[in-house]
């Protein structure tokens, strides 16, 4: 009953499969997509956060994410570099769990969110780096959930395109950024700079 989305279990996959479940149904508006052909950067430089939208030169899109929160930090540094396919989304992607540290834990939960879950439902790092009444998915799986942050946040821009994006420590309020950075510069051919809202494909 609260404002949250489910947390289901902190992963998007159970939302896929329901998806699937359901069944696709072809809209009658066209989707919007495009190419990056030049380099777009947002960034957070008191925190040494950023994220980059870089040309391909092709029709892939390629997601490269380095998770590094400083020595201090309980999560070691981690880094991955994906093509993002359906197929690979789904099975290396998808999965991947939302986690926190556990000194963050009381004051999220005191500000409401996530009161009814415990270690057995979240990923929680503890000050030594330990995962108590849990485990990961696979070594890499908070890199792996910032990926799929990354996916979901530039998604809300409404627009499929193509490049390469690297980020850096970058959350959902820089992505969010990006987003809108990249619904109105999309390009779609070759060469051609126009809004994304020009062209329908």
């Amino acid at each position: 009953d609260g404002a949250e989305v489910p947390a289901a279990d902190g992963s998007a996959l159970p939302f896929c499969e329901a998806i699937l479940d359901a069944g696709i149904c072809e809209q009658s508006a066209p989707r919007k997509a495009g190419r990056i052909v030049e380099l777009q950067r947002v960034s957070e430089p008191s925190s040494g956060q950023w994220i980059e939208c870089i040309p391909s030169g092709g029709d892939d899109l390629v997601v490269d994410y380095r998770l590094d929160y400083g020595s201090g930090s309980p999560l070691p540094s981690q880094s991955w570099a994906v093509e993002v396919t359906p197929e690979l989304f789904l099975r290396e992607i998808a999965a991947a769990r939302t986690f926190v540290m556990a000194a963050e834990v009381e004051a999220l939960q005191a500000a409401g969110y996530g009161r009814h879950l415990t270690r057995r439902e979240l990923v929680v790092f503890e000050a030594d780096g330990s995962i108590q009444e849990n485990e990961l998915r696979w070594a890499n799986e908070p890199v792996r959930h910032k990926i799929l942050d990354c996916i979901g946040d530039l998604a809300l821009g409404g627009v499929s395109f193509s490049g390469r994006v690297v980020a850096c420590r970058s959350g959902h309020k820089l992505n969010h950024v990006m987003a809108r950075v990249l619904s109105t510069i999309v390009n779609t051919e070759p060469g051609n700079t126009v809004t994304a809202a020009s062209r329908a494909a």
